[in-house]
């Protein structure tokens, strides 16, 4: 109530007709409460900062920046240079929550012209550093596959819809909410249909055009099991010989899976033991990657986990990643597209981008295709004509 009062120049009472005292949810730097404004009776959320974590989050800056020196001396094979430099970067970031609702403003623009995704409206009038007041919209977590059925939402369709929302944001808008955790992301049935809000948007990343068309070109190179394209990506990412270790991180698949049948292969599945055991193996050299990829790349793979999470919460390992990934192909083809026909001064050569993009929309809309019907009743026979690899 302090936070309030002194950042919005008047007591609560006087600015809400209802506040709820118990938090909707409540986490390290702030909590959320249900209000209703008095000035229009419209029913809000309202994000304010702890009293204290301003003051601590320096303190805990510099403890945590001691400590991985601390370890480095000791444990001279680890490095967490790139830990220091995330948490310097991005928390003075997540403490600002007018960036927050300017970056809520921001990908509600981006997005306009996609039906399936709900993003709060801020009320700016009420709304400073540490208050961020913004529209309560209702839902159920994203992992919640009780609420699902009980309001009749697909999981699939859910899972679809996520997929193609970060997809854009990665390979399309390169602006990536970089904190998609089950209660940031709400699923809801609205006039019969499944609709997606995005919440907490204090977390985001930007992506340079040079960076996200070499992160297209590595992705393009991981669903056709290009060993050789994943090299030179991976080379031009800065990770060098550790490119396999790279590619097993960026696609949460072992290196077999990658260049045997494919990461869209159908019997492609997400080992979550196997890949777990192989990683604290290599804890080391995870290390490493980390520390020699672009500091964009941090929290995409970051973004890459989370989202992963939500689909082994949801779907069973026999239907996990596929549909996930052909949507990504689709994405990451239409960039591609885009930025060959902007180098193309021929247009010769742009009838022939076009071509190439035509053939292979057709290909993944097809593969798509049969991969819904396999997950149908009739998916046994459907099943077998789904190709082994998407290739584009």
């Amino acid at each position: 109530m302090k936070v309030l009062k002194s950042e919005l120049g008047a007591p609560p009472d006087k600015i809400f007709s209802e506040f709820d005292p118990t938090p909707l949810g409540s986490a390290s730097l702030a909590q959320v409460h249900r209000a209703v404004l008095r000035s229009s009776n419209k029913e809000v959320a309202v994000k304010v900062q702890h009293s204290t974590v301003q003051e601590h989050s320096k303190i805990d800056t510099i403890v945590i920046e001691f400590l991985a020196k601390a370890l480095d001396k000791v444990f001279p094979e680890f490095e967490f240079d790139w830990l220091i430099d995330t948490i310097k970067r991005n928390l003075p970031k997540e403490l600002d929550f007018v960036q927050e609702g300017q970056n809520c403003e921001h990908v509600s623009r981006l997005f306009t012209d996609t039906p399936f995704l709900k993003v709060p409206k801020i009320h700016w009038e009420f709304t400073s550093r540490r208050v961020l007041c913004m529209e309560y919209i209702n839902g159920g977590k994203v992992d919640d596959a009780g609420y699902m059925q009980q309001h009749g939402i697909n999981k699939s369709e859910v899972l679809s819809y996520l997929s193609k929302i970060f997809s854009q944001m990665i390979f399309v808008r390169g602006y990536i909410h970089c904190d998609p955790h089950p209660g940031n992301v709400l699923v809801q049935k609205c006039d019969g249909k499944t609709l997606l809000v995005l919440l907490d948007h204090g977390l985001y990343q930007s992506l340079t055009d040079d960076f996200r068309i070499n992160y297209c070109k590595l992705w393009q190179a991981l669903l056709n099991g290009d060993t050789d394209r994943i090299k030179t990506q991976a080379d031009r990412l800065g990770v060098g010989k550790y490119y396999g270790l790279f590619a097993c991180m960026v696609a949460s698949r072992t290196w077999d899976d990658i260049t045997g049948s494919g990461i869209a292969d159908k019997n492609s599945n997400l080992d979550v033991n196997r890949l777990q055991e192989q990683a604290v193996k290599q804890i080391p050299e995870i290390s490493q990657v980390l520390n020699y990829i672009p500091r964009q790349l941090i929290l995409i793979l970051k973004t890459n986990d989370l989202l992963r999470g939500i689909e082994c919460s949801l779907l069973d390992r026999n239907t996990q990643g596929v549909g996930t990934f052909l949507n990504m192909a689709r994405y990451c083809l239409s960039a591609l597209t885009t930025h060959r026909l902007h180098k193309s001064a021929s247009l010769r050569r742009k009838l022939y981008i076009y071509y190439t993009y035509t053939l292979c929309l057709i290909k993944l809309k097809l593969m798509k295709f049969l991969y819904w019907v396999s997950l149908t009743k009739a998916g046994g026979i459907c099943g077998q004509f789904l190709p082994s690899r998407v290739t584009f």
